[in-house]
């Protein structure tokens, strides 16, 4: 007896997606695409992806890849980006392993956080001035002195932006799916493992850390920027205004996560809102020069 034959798995092409708007796009993630789709199709939507959120940007894509088994030895490690070699490299379990339900949403994630990054490294790369806004300064010293592990590696300026970011894009590509009427549990379970993430960081900043530990911290930081960009004031830029609110609220239950939450994305709003005016301003002079 024969047994059941499986059916041709999708391998969408690059110029295909070209074609499909971005809310479309975003229906591979869910698992009756991605687990339908063949390697070379998943990462062909994911660079799409990437593509897109560069021209956004104002910077080049970076390649996508699949991980080795070498590289991502720990499971914990999700995704990185190499701006020397213009790469992102994604956890190879997402596309391998079928004990992860929802490998297209965490891949996903991972992407928009590292595109973040190179966001950042393309902005804070010989183009950080005196009259830069503060939030320039703050990545420049977090990539600068960047800290890769413990208690304060989720509290240095990149890296909360950069989870800053994908979660409030997940967040709208999850909203804008419910609102089309599209079931997507992979995207609220994604969602879910974000917030357990933020109130794991949280609390272990409110278990180990105190107000004197960010003073001495961020005095050690800005010290070594001062050294290296002597040129550079930065005497009215906070490397941890975040984290000292969240040493100041008390947490007690997911209401108060997320009202934190809320309270830390308008912080940095009003941040990134100096930037964008900053870029905005950039652009309309060299639309004049031309």
């Amino acid at each position: 007896m024969l047994g059941k034959k499986k059916g041709k798995k999708l391998s969408p092409k690059a110029d295909e997606l070209k074609q499909i708007s971005q809310d479309n796009l975003y229906l591979y993630f869910t698992n009756d695409k991605w687990d339908n789709m063949d390697n070379q199709g998943r990462l062909a939507v994911l660079q799409e992806i990437e593509n897109r959120r560069a021209a956004a940007d104002g910077r080049r894509p970076l390649t996508v890849k699949i991980g080795s088994k070498k590289e991502f030895s720990d499971p914990d490690l999700y995704g990185y980006h190499s701006d020397h070699k213009k790469e992102i490299h994604l956890n190879y379990r997402w596309f391998t392993d079928k004990a992860y339900r929802f490998g297209g949403a965490s891949a996903l994630e991972t992407l928009l956080h590292e595109g973040r990054h190179a966001y950042q490294t393309f902005l804070t790369q010989n183009n950080v001035e005196n009259d830069s806004p503060d939030i320039l300064k703050e990545w420049l010293s977090s990539d600068a002195a960047y800290i890769d592990g413990g208690v304060l590696y989720a509290l240095q300026s990149i890296e909360d932006d950069a989870r800053r970011f994908a979660r409030r894009e997940l967040t709208k590509i999850m909203n804008n799916l419910l609102l089309r009427g599209i079931n997507c549990p992979e995207f609220f379970y994604q969602y879910q493992e974000i917030l357990q993430r933020e109130d794991y960081f949280i609390r272990i900043a409110k278990e180990y850390l105190t107000l004197d530990d960010l003073n001495h911290y961020e005095d050690l930081i800005l010290q070594y920027l001062k050294e290296m960009r002597p040129d550079m004031n930065i005497d009215d830029i906070s490397l941890f205004d975040g984290a000292r609110l969240i040493l100041d609220t008390d947490l007690n239950d997911t209401s108060d996560l997320i009202n934190l939450l809320e309270k830390l994305d308008q912080m940095a709003d009003a941040k990134l809102g100096k930037l964008q005016e900053k870029n905005l301003n950039r652009m309309t002079n060299l639309n004049k020069m031309r």
